[in-house]
């Protein structure tokens, strides 16, 4: 923990990454469930983190939920964002790729998980930016960027630094653009096939 920090401001970010994502994930179930289901991982690992445990159990699940919802949620976002566009087959090597990383996470030493984890997020960050380039969409472009900067950048360090709320705070940003995007996109969608 850093010097001077109370443990509820250490986990001030935490606690808004979660309930972001929650919300996120509760106005996203209905037509976007891949998303949904990415950004509850990220708020269950917010959430998880906020929380002061003690046993190297708890500490164990911690980890691995962060690293679930850090590595995972941005391409289960893109997901969404390619089936959306109709580009079925990139969509699914992306999902892919995030169920073979998952099984591979046990296989993998330290170095080659981050290496992994870092293709993924940057696979995930590029699809969503071509879906959000080509249709023109701010809100895509901001949370395709935002959702992946924590794979992409290095360790965040203590809990309470400068990093790592920017990075919590950046990542808040990508939930609620998220649900922006992809219920416009979807929107988009609708009216257009209203019109032919």
């Amino acid at each position: 923990m850093v010097a001077g920090r109370t443990p509820w401001a250490a986990a001030l970010p935490d606690a808004a990454l979660c309930l972001s994502a929650l919300y996120t994930t509760c106005h996203l179930f209905k037509d976007h469930r891949a998303a949904a289901l990415g950004l509850s991982l990220l708020g269950l690992s917010a959430g998880v983190s906020a929380v002061p445990v003690s046993s190297l159990a708890l500490e164990s699940v911690r980890e691995e939920l962060q690293w679930a919802g850090a590595a995972l949620s941005p391409a289960l976002v893109s997901f969404d964002f390619l089936w959306l566009s109709e580009d079925r087959l990139t969509a699914h090597v992306v999902l892919a790729c995030a169920a073979l990383l998952a099984v591979l996470r046990d296989c993998c030493s330290q170095e080659g998980l981050v290496l992994l984890s870092r293709c993924l997020a940057l696979c995930s960050l590029s699809c969503s930016l071509t879906v959000s380039l080509f249709t023109g969409s701010v809100a895509g472009i901001l949370a395709g960027i935002a959702l992946s900067s924590p794979a992409l950048v290095a360790p965040t360090g203590p809990c309470g630094s400068p990093l790592n709320w920017l990075l919590r705070g950046s990542t808040v940003v990508g939930c609620l653009s998220t649900k922006r995007a992809l219920t416009a996109y979807l929107l988009d969608l609708k009216q257009g096939l209203r019109v032919m």
